[in-house]
């Protein structure tokens, strides 16, 4: 996998690119001497948080910043590392980003499972409205007094065969 990042040096304002292959605390290993006194700005997202932990670590400071604060034109559908890293700089150095407080290790794992919680029970959702309208445009309705989902409409299901 291979990770870019952009450097901005402000006693002469050059921008600079670099490519990193492997994780995102990769980044932290390829900078090594440079480390001490920069400043990292990530987007939050699956790694952002992990990585202002890797470098809050190596007493680096690391910001990471809301997706929804960096300002993008309407019609700008174009995604790339790059343009989203120069965005990111630029947006940063207009003042323009609003950054998020850096939940605990406990705090993201508890996000985590609220997500899987709340994905999973979407994906039921979604599939037995599938199976609802599949039996619906077949027109196979259990006969007797049964709802839908319960434990007699389960068993009549059961012996349908197609």
């Amino acid at each position: 996998m291979r990770r870019g990042w952009l450097g901005f040096e402000f006693d002469t304002g050059e921008l600079w690119r670099r490519r990193v292959a492997g994780s995102p605390s990769a980044i932290l290993d390829a900078l090594g001497a440079r480390c001490e006194g920069t400043r990292l700005l990530y987007e939050a997202g699956p790694t952002g948080f992990g990585l202002a932990r890797a470098g809050a670590e190596r007493d680096m400071e690391v910001l990471v910043c809301s997706p929804g604060s960096v300002p993008r034109a309407a019609g700008d559908r174009v995604k790339s590392d790059v343009r989203d890293a120069e965005r990111l700089l630029s947006s940063w150095r207009a003042g323009q980003l609003s950054f998020v407080r850096l939940p605990t290790v406990a705090e993201e794992g508890f996000r985590d499972l609220i997500r899987a919680r709340e994905d999973a029970r979407g994906d039921l959702m979604r599939q037995r409205h599938r199976l609802s309208t599949f039996l619906l445009r077949r027109e196979l309705r259990c006969s007797g007094a049964a709802t839908a989902w319960t434990g007699q409409w389960m068993r009549w299901l059961a012996t349908l065969r197609f």
